[in-house]
């Protein structure tokens, strides 16, 4: 019989065919599928972990350098803050003396300036006077550094007719009450063969000597000298001694990570700085009386010298133009070091800070850790997953791969069950039926299962991004109050002098103090600015405020080489401000201007007002210099946006927010010179009362 299907009909090579492949996939499914992913999935673990823990080590070393920079910065402005009262005892005094407000050849007059002195900083060590005839007038704190201890003080003095010496040492109180007294024969110190004299007389500026251990305190400690003169003539030498123990106690309280330390090095190679302060003093070899700083290389601290020995200089020749950033590594672990200068050219020292990177990277190695045991376990549950995923799929595959087997053998009958939750599989079983049921009707059909295809596509995808930023602050209430404190003390000693200070000297001390307490009205102006306060608002001319605004740019160092020009407006309307916070809109817009023609020679800056209409007035500030680029034109006013290489990118934007309190605006653009020009306007009283109304 011609038309009958069975067990026994002949098969073409097509049929075949077929079964071969559903067979073939039999083998993909259940073996490619299973190993493909797995290893798809531990690559994947793999390579975010091993990512992610490159990522984080790199980002955690770049926060470490960034903090200790930070650190660094912070001990050197600690560092010059406590040095400086120095140098402005040792100024003033020679101005004092220059103006015979105190003379040099009175010894009573000095001890009392500078007990003052003593008192006013109890980390002075000592403040003298030595003559160029060998007097010598030296004051001193007999215990510790409370200011109301007694104070000891030595007066030299020499007969002019015959040179005969005369020692006397005076103990008195706090309150300048002698105590007792005494005379010394065989004291033998001459002022006129210490360094320090020798020093500031052959330069007229103020000194600094380098850091050495004080004979008689056996204390380091370093001396600021200048010279004091009569004309051209050379009478002496004010110095003040400052014991700089306290930069080694500061460096013991400094914390620096879990295990990170810090050391101060002099340009010589002296270390004059350490947390362990009794490690950096040693007998000098030609004088066992005196003592003198360890250089580095005998310092018995091994990570120290481990640390500068990665800066590459030689031990006595140390000096970095800014802040250098080395790995070393001491033992088994790894270390940071950050090598910053200090700012100051009359400290030519250098900070130095080290940290073992597991400090930062320890707890990351931890975490790494517990990432990899829950990637292992995240892998192991994705594998089960995988598994029920490649049953689901597998199973009705192999059922299909039997009924396939079946009709190989002839059984068309099958009826194969390809339930699955996929479409594919589904559509496969599908097409296998239909094909079956063509067999059934006509065995020339079976040509049509080649066509039988299946495919699988699985795609993942997987970000991670992360930003951090930070933010400096600056403080000026410390020199400040320095200042007002020196002024203080001159002016009692004005009052109480003798002889009545003449008028020019009267002047000089109230324009101090008036420039000083105009520094203190801005500060306090800004805060008040930053609290929304607007009590102290009034009625100005705006012109006597740009006057005065360019009188304290005329001070500033930044711009004093600038010529500034005026085209001021007559008769305008008074405007309502607060004259502290305008004064600073102006100052600051004159400071940019003549930053950004220095390095062009010759600067200009052009201060103009005008009145556009009875409700603003006009300023406006031109220079001669590049201009605004084009790149930040847009963004002048926002902040953290800069031209400078060294600027915050905030002075515009706190002109703004000033300008925008007072009811005004502030633009920016470039004049037809080429130069900068920036326009703001102020609302004026009869603006604010129409906005009251």
């Amino acid at each position: 019989m011609s038309g009958t299907v069975g067990p026994s009909a002949s098969y073409t090579p097509n049929h075949l065919y077929l079964c071969q492949l559903v067979k073939s996939m039999k083998l993909s499914l259940r073996i490619v599928l299973l190993i493909g992913i797995i290893v798809i999935q531990i690559l994947t673990v793999s390579g975010v972990l091993f990512s992610s823990y490159l990522t984080t080590q790199d980002a955690l070393i770049n926060h470490a350098r960034q903090l200790m920079q930070e650190v660094s910065r912070h001990a050197i402005d600690r560092s010059e803050q406590f040095l400086e009262p120095a140098r402005l005892t040792a100024a003033l005094t020679r101005r004092l003396a220059d103006a015979n407000i105190i003379a040099v050849k009175d010894p009573k007059l000095l001890e009392r300036w500078f007990l003052e002195e003593m008192r006013l900083y109890p980390w002075f060590s000592g403040v003298y006077f030595g003559g160029v005839d060998g007097s010598f007038v030296f004051v001193k704190r007999e215990n510790g550094k409370n200011p109301d201890s007694a104070y000891l003080t030595k007066l030299i003095r020499v007969r002019a007719n015959d040179g005969e010496r005369e020692v006397e040492l005076v103990t008195r109180s706090s309150e300048f009450q002698a105590l007792n007294s005494r005379m010394d024969a065989n004291d033998t110190f001459d002022p006129r063969d210490r360094p320090w004299f020798k020093l500031a007389r052959s330069k007229k500026k103020l000194q600094w000597t380098d850091p050495y251990i004080f004979f008689t305190s056996k204390q380091p400690g370093i001396s600021a000298a200048i010279g004091a003169y009569d004309g051209d003539e050379f009478r002496g030498v004010f110095g003040v001694d400052i014991e700089i123990g306290q930069l080694s106690s500061f460096l013991s309280r400094l914390e620096i990570g879990q295990n990170g330390s810090a050391f101060i090095l002099n340009r010589n190679g002296d270390v004059i700085a350490h947390p362990q302060p009794e490690k950096i003093k040693s007998l000098n070899a030609g004088n066992a009386s005196t003592q003198r700083f360890v250089k580095i290389g005998e310092l018995e601290d091994p990570i120290a010298k481990a640390a500068f020995g990665a800066l590459q200089l030689p031990f006595g020749m140390i000096s970095i133009d800014g802040p250098v950033v080395r790995r070393f590594e001491y033992g088994d672990q790894q270390y940071l070091a950050v090598f910053t200068p200090f700012f100051s050219v009359n400290w030519p020292w250098t900070m130095v800070i080290y940290v073992p990177e597991n400090d930062y990277l320890g707890a990351l190695n931890e975490q790494t850790r517990l990432n990899i045991y829950l990637g292992i376990g995240i892998a192991f549950i994705a594998c089960l997953l995988s598994f029920f995923i490649w049953r689901t799929i597998a199973r009705p595959m192999q059922q299909l791969s039997a009924d396939a087997l079946a009709v190989q053998e002839g059984e068309f009958n099958a009826d194969p069950k390809t339930a699955s939750v996929f479409r594919e599989i589904n559509a496969a079983g599908d097409a296998f039926r239909k094909m079956v049921a063509g067999l059934r009707a006509r065995e020339e059909e079976n040509i049509h299962l080649r066509r039988l295809q299946s495919r699988l596509i699985e795609t993942m995808r997987r970000s991670a991004a992360g930003h951090f930023a930070s933010a400096i602050s600056h403080e000026l209430n410390n020199p400040l109050a320095a200042v007002l404190t020196n002024l203080q003390i001159v002016s009692r000693i004005l009052k109480r002098s003798v002889e009545p200070p003449s008028d020019r000297l009267l002047d000089a001390v109230e324009g101090a103090q008036s420039q000083a307490e105009r520094a203190g009205a801005i500060i306090r102006g800004l805060r008040e600015f930053v609290e929304a306060d607007e009590a102290d608002r009034r009625e100005e001319e705006i012109n006597q405020v740009v006057r005065e605004a360019v009188d304290l740019a005329r001070a500033d160092e930044n711009t004093s080489n600038a010529k500034f020009t005026f085209d001021l407006a007559d008769s305008l309307p008074l405007a309502v401000m607060n004259r502290v916070q305008i004064q600073q809109v102006i100052l600051n817009l004159a400071r940019n201007a003549a930053e950004a023609m220095s390095e062009n020679g010759a600067s200009i800056v052009k201060i103009s007002t005008a009145s556009p209409n009875n409700a603003f007035v006009e300023v406006t500030v031109e220079d001669s210099g590049p201009g605004i680029p084009d790149d930040i034109a847009d963004q002048l006013f926002k902040p953290m946006v800069t031209t400078k290489p060294t600027g915050m990118g905030v002075g515009l934007s706190i002109c703004r927010t000033i300008v925008e309190s007072h009811n005004g605006k502030i633009a920016a653009s470039n004049s037809e010179f080429g130069g900068a020009r920036f326009t703001f306007t102020i609302a004026t009283g009869r603006r604010a009362g129409n906005e009251d109304d």
